[in-house]
């Protein structure tokens, strides 16, 4: 097996801007504020389901 190549800086600099460019990209194509709901689970409908048992 031949060894790796070493990674010259510039390519190093390069890749790094790129990946940056990248996820501020992502970052700011969603535009609106995500909105979290948090919703209960009807027993009726899911009897023997339970997603978190919860005691007091």
């Amino acid at each position: 097996m031949k060894p790796l190549k070493q990674i010259d800086p510039k390519s190093l600099i390069i890749g790094f801007l790129l990946c940056a460019v990248v996820f501020l990209t992502l970052g700011l194509a969603q535009a609106e504020v995500v909105k979290v709901r948090i919703i209960g689970i009807d027993k009726s409908s899911f009897e023997s389901w339970d997603a978190i048992k919860v005691s007091n």
